[in-house]
């Protein structure tokens, strides 16, 4: 349901896509799990890369757009925040 909604969410759909998504997720994953882990660890790897390849695709195309003055002072609530953020990334593209 989760990566269902983020894909409701970001083209604006209604719950009944979400729902619809979900099944599409599942039926994927399903399908996937039956002809054996291999095959969906292989699914898995290429869906991972393909999140990878997205978030460089997005700090590429933000760089030219980048302000250094944003960045003063760097960590202004110390590194524990920072490492709480990157933990917080990690999930909401992996946890899912």
């Amino acid at each position: 349901m989760t990566g269902a909604y983020y894909v409701a969410s970001a083209f604006h759909l209604s719950s009944f896509y979400v729902v619809l998504f979900a099944i599409f997720i599942l039926v994927i994953a399903g399908t996937a799990n039956i002809f054996g882990l291999q095959v969906s660890g292989n699914l898995a790897i290429i869906i991972s890369s393909m999140l990878v390849a997205l978030l460089l695709s997005a700090i590429v195309v933000a760089v030219p757009h980048m302000q250094w003055y944003h960045f003063r002072p760097f960590a202004p609530s110390g590194w524990k925040e920072i490492g709480t953020a990157l933990t917080m990334m990690f999930w909401l593209f992996f946890g899912w």
